[in-house]
């Protein structure tokens, strides 16, 4: 059965949707530490440490707004400049993203490829239907739930 397949154990996904999303989460989880660490705190007019944040609200917003914004430029389109073409249809994405959040994309857009020329990436064994939930968890955004009921 192809990834992009129904499973009859479950809701429509693809099992590299499922792995993304793990990989995004660690990832998450290593930026919200690293941020922590070196950008809640600076000095003030005494010299002491303290907060950027108010109580967390602050943060918890600016990351909300932030991956909502990263959906928005996947799902209206905004300055993309690289297709992925699946095997029944095509979406237009962003090669920093893509590079950002996997080492395979970044390798394909550093080296002499065709992809990195082309301004084209050809997945002809994948759906638009399971590109599209990869693509989701790559930018942070909401699968319909098909995927976080399964995680």
């Amino acid at each position: 059965m192809r990834r992009d397949q129904t499973s009859s154990s479950g809701p429509p996904h693809c099992d590299l949707c499922i792995i993304v999303m793990e990989i995004w989460f660690q990832i998450f989880t290593e930026i919200s530490t690293v941020r922590q660490a070196y950008l809640n705190f600076v000095p003030s007019k005494s010299g002491e440490l303290c907060s950027i944040w108010a109580d967390g609200l602050t943060e918890k917003q600016s990351n909300a707004t932030a991956l909502s914004s990263l959906g928005r430029m996947l799902s209206e389109n905004i300055h993309t400049d690289i297709i992925i073409n699946a095997s029944d249809g095509s979406i237009g994405v962003h090669r920093a993203v893509l590079a950002a959040r996997s080492p395979v994309f970044r390798s394909m857009f550093s080296h002499d490829l065709k992809e990195k020329e082309l301004s084209a990436i050809n997945i002809s064994d994948m759906s638009i239907e399971a590109c599209q939930c990869f693509l989701n968890c790559i930018y942070g955004s909401s699968v319909n739930g098909s995927v976080r009921s399964v995680i």
